[in-house]
């Protein structure tokens, strides 16, 4: 009955729910990677990136904001950027 209405199995629907939310929230870019897997229900940055992949036809870098959000210091209250490597190697391709 579900899958008639719903046009999927439950399953195939809270995957579909989980999946949303983790690229909400990725898209959002507050979060890091791995915390978005631990809260979506992926078994690691690693699993939901193939997931990703598989379902969407895209890596995770490319749903992710670029420039990387600023972040605060809590003890200098400093502006820093959260990824120098990703810079860095940004600027040598």
């Amino acid at each position: 009955m579900f899958t008639r209405s719903a046009g999927m199995t439950p399953h195939r629907w809270v995957m579909h729910l989980r999946l949303q939310r983790a690229i909400e929230l990725i898209c959002e870019g507050r979060s890091s990677l791995a915390e978005i897997a631990a809260r979506t229900g992926s078994a690691d940055q690693s699993h939901l990136s193939r997931w990703v992949r598989r379902v969407h036809g895209v890596s995770l870098t490319q749903l992710a904001p670029w420039p990387p959000p600023l972040k605060r210091q809590k003890s200098s209250r400093s502006v820093t950027l959260l990824s120098l490597n990703r810079i860095a190697s940004q600027a040598v391709v």
